[in-house]
């Protein structure tokens, strides 16, 4: 019988980390944990490095779309959201036409409609990302995410976040 991997990398994450919390008292959670499918399952900790492309992020989302994704239960409120940076200050950064692309590449499709058949915001924006700006994704397709609010800003990203799992190679 083969053992899947998650649950047991999950157990012995929990009991290398469970006795480092007696040690330390953090004031925030060093360890997050994906509350949507929008990026993949992982344990993600924080990381003193500065977001660039690629990397994962914990980021508070515009109001209105915050409101949108609570009304629409895509993601439980007043929650921070782990999304990974595609684009960065000076790159240029369009959505138009159904895609989104980032310095003339693809990197991802609009929908019109969510999962469940209701319309998504529909915005166009076409150029580059100034100094304090980030163009947020999710890793999955689905994603409710910077295509339909646009670019978040700087002072709104609460730190760069790794994945335990995909570290270890799982």
């Amino acid at each position: 019988m083969r053992l899947k991997k998650t649950p047991l990398v999950a157990v012995l994450a929990g009991v290398i980390l469970l006795p480092l919390s007696f040690v330390t008292k953090p004031t925030k959670p060093l360890l997050h944990v994906p509350s949507t499918g929008s990026v993949s399952f992982d344990i993600y900790y924080e990381s003193s490095q500065i977001p660039s492309v690629g990397s994962y992020v914990l980021a508070r989302v515009p109001d209105d779309a915050a409101e949108l994704a609570t009304r629409r239960e895509y993601s439980p409120a007043d929650t921070d959201w782990i999304k990974r940076v595609a684009a960065t200050e000076g790159d240029f950064v369009c959505i138009e036409r159904k895609i989104v692309t980032v310095n003339h590449t693809v990197v991802a499709r609009i929908h019109a409609l969510d999962s469940s058949g209701r319309a998504l915001p529909q915005i166009r924006f076409c150029r580059p990302l100034e100094d304090d700006e980030f163009f947020l994704l999710g890793d999955a397709d689905q994603s409710f995410d910077s295509r339909y609010f646009g670019p978040v800003r700087r002072h709104n990203v609460v730190t760069t976040l790794r994945p335990i799992l995909k570290a270890i190679g799982l």
